[in-house]
C-alpha cells in the first residue's frame, strides 16, 4: 500500500456562532484530560451526519510540529443502484450482476489546528468533504494563488469554472487549448470558482517541494497539487499554505469582487442577511421576484446531473422546478416561523443509486444580488461580496466606450416621469405622432418572447426598440428579453420550421390596441428577413434631473452596466447589432 497521496486541503472559515466553541477549546493546549472533549465537539459541530456516525481514531502522536491532529473515520453502507432491480427480471437467478453484495463507502477526516496562528485545516477523504464543504473558506485556494501568481499576464490558466453574476448562464467551464492569464479570460459579471493552472517552479519551492518541475495545482475553496506526497510532506505543506495565507498579500486580483468578512464587518452582514431573509419571504409569495433567485449548489455539475433531491424530508425529482416545489411544502404564512424553517433546513441531492452528491444549509442554495444605501451586494453561496473600486471603473469604461460608438436614432416623443411604460408606447399609435415605417409591438407576445416595443424601419435596415425607464437593476430583465428576441428572430429568419414571425404578425392582429395598425403580412415578413436588424436599448433617466447615459459614471447600478456589457458581448456572439439611445424626458 503506497504511504503517498495526493492531498486536498480545506481551511476553516471566519469563526461563528457555530464553530466559536470549536476554536475557543482548541486554544486551551491539548492534554489527555481535553483531547476527548476536544474531538467531541469537533464531531458535534462539522461531521453530523443521518446514518453511521463519524468516529474518532487513535493517534500515536497527537501533535506534530506546529499542529494538533484529530482524525475521525467513518464507514458508511453503499446503497445497491437502481438498475439492480430493473434487470434482475431479465436475468438468471444467481447471476453475479444483480447479486445484493456487501459494500461500503469509507471516508476520513483529518483535522490540523496550526497553534501559533489559530487556523484549523482539514484533509479529507471518501465523501467526508460533503460536512467539511459547510464550513470551510470559500475562497482559501485562490487567495494562496492570488498570493503566488507573479501577475494578471502571466499564462497559468488550464481550465476555470466560473459562475455568472449577471446574464443567463448560472456556471460555466473552459478548458483551454493554450494557458491563459487573467486578463485574457476576464468577463465581467463572473466570478472564478475554481481554477486549474501550472504551478510552476517558484511557488513549488516556496511550497517546499524538492521535485520543482511542473505541476498542475487547483485552486477553489480548497488548495491540491497534482503530486502525490507523505504524510510529513503533508504536514510541510499546510505549514508553508498557512505562512503564505497569514504573511503574504495578494499580487494578482483574481475576482474583482471582495469577499466581505463576516468578523470584520459585522453590521453590515446582520444588516444584508436581514435583507436576504426578507428577498425570499416575499418571494415566497411573488413569482418575479423569486425569477430574481439563482438556486444551485456551488458544485453545480454535481447538483444539476443529481437524480433526487431532499429538503427536509420531502422528496423532489425535478430539479427545473426544485425552488418552487420547496416553497409549495414550506405552507408557512408566519414571516417568523418560515425564516426559523429555512435558517435551519438542509438540501441534499443523490445519484440514482441513493449515494450523496451534495449537502449545504439551504440558504447556501442562493446566489442573488441585494441594494442597500447606494451600493449593491452579491450573496454567493452563504458569502458576501462588494465590487471593488477597481472593477467598478474598469466596468465604467467598458459602457462609456460602448455607449458612444454606438447610438441609435432617438425616438423623438418626450417621457413624462411617472407615465407607464405602455403608454408611452402607445403614443407611436396618436394622430400626430410619425407613425410612418412604425408599429407598435408593445405587449405582442407569441410563445412569450417580445420582439421589440416600436418597430420601425428604412430602406436598408429594420429598428427593433426596447424602452425601459431607469437605468437600474431592472435593466438585468431588459437585456435578458433583447437577447431571448434576437436568438428567436434570427432562429425564424434562417429555420423554415420555425414560425415566430407568422404569429407575430397574427398576434399584433388580435390586440386591441396593435390592430389598428394596417400593415399586409408579406410586407411585415419582409421587414424582417430582407433588412439589416438592429437592435435598439432605448432607455430613459427615471431621475428627477435628467442625466446622459453617455456617461454611466452619473448611474449608481452596476446591475445596469453589467447586463449592457453582458448583452454586447452575448449579440456579438450571435452577430446581432445592438445599438442604443436615451428617450428625454418632458
Amino acid at each position: 500500500m503506497s504511504e503517498k497521496w495526493q492531498v486536498t486541503i480545506y481551511k476553516i472559515s471566519d469563526r461563528d456562532e457555530k464553530t466559536e466553541k470549536v476554536f475557543k477549546i482548541l486554544e486551551e493546549e491539548l492534554s489527555d484530560e481535553n483531547r476527548s472533549e476536544k474531538q467531541d465537539i469537533i464531531k458535534e459541530s462539522f461531521l453530523v451526519v443521518q446514518e453511521e456516525q463519524f468516529n474518532s481514531q487513535q493517534l500515536e502522536n497527537s501533535s506534530e510540529e506546529n499542529f494538533d491532529l484529530f482524525l475521525f473515520y467513518r464507514k458508511a453502507q453503499k446503497q445497491h443502484p437502481n438498475w439492480k432491480g430493473f434487470l434482475k427480471p431479465f436475468v438468471a437467478d444467481g447471476t453475479i450482476i444483480t447479486d445484493e453484495v456487501e459494500s461500503w463507502n469509507e471516508s476520513f477526516a483529518l483535522f490540523l489546528y496550526q497553534r501559533e496562528t489559530k487556523n484549523l485545516y482539514v484533509v479529507t477523504g471518501g465523501y467526508s468533504f460533503l460536512q467539511i464543504q459547510l464550513h470551510a473558506d470559500g475562497d482559501f485556494g485562490l487567495e494562496i494563488l492570488s498570493r503566488k501568481a507573479n501577475s494578471q499576464d502571466e499564462k497559468f490558466l488550464l481550465k476555470v469554472k466560473e459562475l455568472g453574476l449577471t446574464g443567463g448562464i448560472v456556471s460555466v467551464n473552459k478548458l483551454f487549448r493554450n494557458n491563459y492569464n487573467l486578463l485574457e479570460n476576464r468577463e465581467f459579471g463572473h466570478l472564478y470558482q475554481e481554477i486549474e493552472a501550472v504551478a510552476k517552479k517558484p511557488l513549488l519551492q516556496d511550497l517546499g517541494f524538492k521535485d520543482t518541475s511542473k505541476a498542475i495545482c487547483t485552486a477553489k475553496n480548497s488548495f491540491k497539487i497534482g503530486r502525490s506526497i507523505s504524510f510529513g510532506d503533508m504536514l510541510s505543506l499546510v505549514t508553508k499554505l498557512d505562512s503564505i495565507y497569514k504573511n503574504e498579500t495578494p499580487r494578482v486580483t483574481i475576482n474583482e469582487i471582495k469577499k466581505i468578512s463576516r468578523i470584520v464587518r459585522k453590521n453590515l452582514v446582520k444588516n444584508l442577511d436581514i435583507a436576504l431573509l426578507e428577498k425570499l419571504w416575499e418571494a415566497s409569495g411573488n413569482l418575479e421576484i423569486r425569477k430574481d433567485l439563482d438556486f444551485v449548489h456551488s458544485d453545480v455539475d454535481s447538483f444539476c446531473s443529481a437524480s433526487q433531491y431532499m429538503f427536509n424530508s420531502t422528496v423532489f425529482e425535478e430539479r427545473v422546478h426544485l425552488l418552487d416545489g420547496i416553497y409549495k411544502s414550506l405552507k408557512i404564512k408566519d414571516k417568523a416561523k418560515f425564516f426559523t424553517r429555512i435558517q435551519n433546513a438542509d438540501l441534499c441531492s443523490y445519484q440514482e443509486d441513493g449515494v450523496e452528491l451534495t449537502k449545504a444549509p439551504f440558504l447556501k442554495h442562493f446566489f442573488t444580488e441585494i441594494a442597500q444605501n447606494g451600493a449593491t451586494y452579491f450573496y454567493v453561496f452563504g458569502e458576501w461580496f462588494e465590487i471593488t473600486q477597481n472593477f467598478q471603473k474598469l466596468l465604467n469604461e467598458s459602457c462609456n466606450s460602448f455607449i458612444p460608438e454606438n447610438p441609435a436614432n432617438e425616438l423623438e416623443i418626450p417621457w413624462p416621469n411617472g407615465m407607464d411604460e405602455g403608454v408611452y408606447n402607445e403614443k407611436y399609435l396618436e394622430e400626430g405622432a410619425n407613425t410612418t415605417n412604425t408599429l407598435v409591438l408593445d405587449k405582442v407576445t407569441p410563445e412569450n418572447i417580445e420582439s421589440c416595443d416600436i418597430l420601425r424601419w428604412d430602406d436598408e435596415k429594420a429598428y427593433l426598440y426596447h424602452v425601459k425607464s431607469g437605468f437600474d437593476a431592472s435593466m438585468r430583465d431588459l437585456t435578458s428579453q433583447i437577447q431571448i428576441a434576437a436568438t428567436k428572430i434570427k432562429d425564424d429568419i434562417v429555420n423554415p420550421n420555425s414560425n415566430y414571425l407568422e404569429k407575430l404578425y397574427k398576434r399584433m392582429n388580435t390586440n386591441q390596441i396593435c390592430k389598428k395598425q394596417k400593415i399586409s403580412k408579406a410586407k411585415f415578413l419582409k421587414i424582417f428577413k430582407k433588412k439589416k436588424l438592429v437592435f435598439v436599448l432605448a432607455v430613459k433617466d427615471s431621475a428627477i434631473t435628467e442625466r446622459p447615459i453617455s456617461d454611466v459614471t452619473n448611474f449608481d447600478s452596476n446591475i445596469a452596466k453589467f447586463s449592457l456589457s453582458e448583452l454586447e458581448k452575448s449579440m456579438r456572439a450571435l452577430g446581432e447589432t445592438l445599438k442604443i439611445t436615451q428617450i428625454k424626458q418632458s
